[in-house]
């Protein structure tokens, strides 16, 4: 991966470099001019710092990434919002999209969470009494050929599930790409520059280091481009989120349900939220169907099972 390993920074030049990056005026009230420019011109800072931008992808089949079980994106209703077409609830339009935690402009990424409590907390504000939601599920479709994922969660996670073996995959070979070469006080000035990474995704309130990385790796201009990022959730501690390049959505994921909830009561300090279960809509044919939420609906308690709140129907 480099050369001559001695130029790769130490513990001390890597706290120094993650200094002057959260000096960066450009960097802390970016906005994007030109893409392409600007893509290049975050880059250069970080190397100049770190000699590197280091980067750990995983090749899987689709079948054993498909066994994290479901995904869920959340959505807040407006009057534009058409309920009944399942666009709606996919990654937001190319014109429509803006700078975001994990994108760049006018290049979309799926975004949603490991849960759908996850999924509501990453859109609420601080004003959400009685607004309505809509929460997307989704599922990979098995298949036998490959994916390419990258994770930025750098340090160790609770979970014992398919994103805590990507976890540990990543904490042991965090010395592979550099032959095993690196000096203890090297090894340390990497883990520290990976978690500065990790942390962008959850500080990074104008998304230039954050939207830098995930589209290196999902609009990558080579052939190891990503299908799969995911990342900490920036409102609940230990959850974890996923992007996904839309290419990979079209082809290999399916929406499977939809829930319609009502924000009742939201305490942001302590995380506890309040919702009333409205309706759910499953898919008939091409269409969504709407029905009334019943205290049977088997499908809402196995997904929203043992995740803290209180709900209604």
């Amino acid at each position: 991966m480099i050369e001559d390993i001695e130029i790769f920074p130490t513990l001390e030049e890597v706290e120094k470099g993650i200094e002057a990056l959260s000096k960066n005026k450009w960097l802390q009230n970016f906005t994007v001019t030109n893409l392409n420019k600007d893509f290049e011109k975050i880059s250069n800072e970080i190397k100049k710092h770190f000699g590197l931008i280091p980067s750990y992808k995983f090749i899987h089949q689709i079948s054993d990434v498909s066994k994290i079980g479901s995904v869920f994106r959340a959505r807040e209703y407006n009057k534009s919002f058409n309920i009944n077409l399942l666009r709606e609830y996919s990654y937001t339009p190319i014109n429509l999209t803006k700078l975001n935690r994990c994108n760049f402009p006018q290049h979309p990424v799926l975004y949603s969470s490991e849960n759908p409590i996850t999924a509501l907390f990453e859109v609420l504000n601080s004003n959400n009494s009685n607004k309505i939601f809509y929460i997307s599920k989704w599922d990979i479709i098995p298949s036998s050929s490959e994916m390419i994922i990258e994770s930025f969660l750098s340090g160790e996670i609770n979970n014992e599930n398919y994103f805590g073996h990507i976890n540990k995959l990543l904490r042991e070979r965090l010395n592979e790409p550099f032959e095993n070469k690196l000096t203890t006080n090297q090894a340390n000035g990497l883990k520290l520059y990976l978690q500065y990474l990790q942390d962008s995704f959850l500080n990074d309130n104008d998304y230039s280091i954050s939207a830098f990385l995930a589209h290196r790796s999902l609009y990558a201009p080579h052939n190891i481009k990503t299908d799969m990022i995911f990342y900490p959730s920036t409102k609940i501690p230990f959850s974890i989120n996923l992007a996904f390049h839309p290419n990979f959505v079209e082809k290999s994921m399916c929406l499977s349900r939809l829930y319609c909830v009502k924000i009742k009561d939201f305490d942001k300090k302590n995380g506890k939220i309040d919702i009333e279960y409205l309706n759910f809509g499953e898919l008939e044919r091409s269409h969504i169907k709407w029905i009334r939420a019943t205290e049977s609906d088997d499908n809402f308690k196995n997904d929203f099972n043992g995740l803290f709140i209180r709900t209604k129907i």
